[in-house]
């Protein structure tokens, strides 16, 4: 069977627009982010979706509202939590981390690798994982490897279950997230690593604009309920908010 997964990032907020870190800090959307939500369901109108996840975040939640589409909330996507310095300029954060990375020597730099969650055999395979690694991160800001973990299971949990309960006749599912920047990168990481056909690069580092749409095609294995590969549609997409 196959999983049509949306994965959308919420709209523009007021703390977008002053360079402050949302994280776990929640901030209204601005007017562009509210029309944006709205373009976005004009949009996605036409896709009977039988899933819709949210995270439970503010912004999310008013993105979803403006689209227009009933959700389900859902932890796994939320941003990351960067503990003091949510609803903190980006300036604050940045200063910050270039001061921790100035004071690690290389045997603090192995022990804040193996403090990461351990690997699998399949995150082994995953160069996008091995990189998140060697990410070093202020001591109580949630780590990158973290953030793939639980977007990574959530994946997975989707297709197994959307694998066990679909009783369509076509065999499809559609899916939308409503997330963040962050989540919407960890996606592409995830799936990446089930494609055959190269992904954008540097996807930890890539720029997801607001409101932009990413889409795959997940192809689910009925036997074992997990994933056999992925097809990438479009990613990070903005075209929708032009086209009206």
């Amino acid at each position: 069977m196959r999983v049509n997964l949306y994965v959308t990032r919420h709209g523009t907020t007021e703390n977008n627009v002053t360079r402050v870190i949302n994280g776990h800090h929640n901030s209204p959307l601005t007017h562009e982010g509210i029309e944006g939500s709205r373009l976005s369901g004009i949009y996605l109108k036409n896709i009977h979706f039988d899933k819709v996840l949210v995270s439970d975040l503010g912004r999310t939640l008013e993105t979803a509202h403006h689209i227009g589409l009933d959700a389900t909330p859902e932890t796994r996507l939320r941003d990351r939590d960067f503990a003091m310095f949510n609803g903190q300029p980006y300036s604050s954060y940045a200063a910050a981390k270039e001061a921790y990375r100035a004071e690690l020597d290389e045997i603090a730099l192995e022990q804040e690798k193996l403090e990461c969650p351990p690997q699998d055999a399949d995150c082994a395979e995953n160069s996008c994982y091995t990189k998140l690694l060697d990410e070093v991160e202020l001591p109580g800001v949630e780590p990158y490897t973290c953030l793939f973990h639980r977007i990574r299971n959530l994946i997975l949990d989707l297709a197994d279950s959307c694998s066990r309960k679909s009783t369509l006749s076509s065999g499809e599912t559609n899916v939308l997230f409503v997330t963040h920047c962050s989540p919407v990168r960890m996606c592409a990481m995830v799936l990446s690593q089930y494609s055959a056909v190269s992904f954008p690069p540097n996807l930890r580092r890539i720029d997801i604009p607001n409101n932009s749409i990413s889409q795959y095609q997940i192809n689910v294995c009925d036997k074992t309920h997990r994933i056999d590969s992925v097809e990438l549609i479009k990613f990070a997409s903005t075209k929708h908010l032009y086209a009206v």
